[in-house]
């Protein structure tokens, strides 16, 4: 499988399938996040396979519309194949106390970078 460059078209599902295959769900955070205390998404179940579409509340169109691209990329074309078994990932810390900071990193299996 080609990933393919941002300027090739992608070929778009009809609309009335991508409404079928859509599915609206709330997540509730643990600690808000940029304002929110539930992270509103929907997922795509495509001929690939499962998709995300989440972007933030505050992204306007033209950044949402990258987001809504890449969710439909991945339903309906599927992924390339993984160029390595394993990616060490980080801790994001929101915007709380100083205090609090051990409490949250407590929640993540030992982050390398925070």
């Amino acid at each position: 499988m080609t990933i393919l460059p941002p300027e090739t078209p992608l070929h778009l599902p009809p609309l009335e399938e991508l409404q079928a295959a859509a599915r609206v769900v709330s997540l509730p955070m643990r600690v808000k996040f940029r304002g929110v205390l539930h992270r509103e998404l929907m997922l795509f179940e495509g001929p690939a396979g499962w998709a995300e579409f989440s972007p933030f509340l505050e992204y306007d169109d033209g950044e949402a519309a990258s987001w809504l691209r890449a969710a439909i990329e991945a339903g309906w074309q599927g992924f390339p194949e993984p160029l390595r078994t394993s990616v060490p990932v980080n801790a994001t810390v929101p915007a709380v106390e100083p205090a609090d900071v051990p409490a949250v990193l407590a929640r993540f299996d030992g982050p390398q970078t925070v």
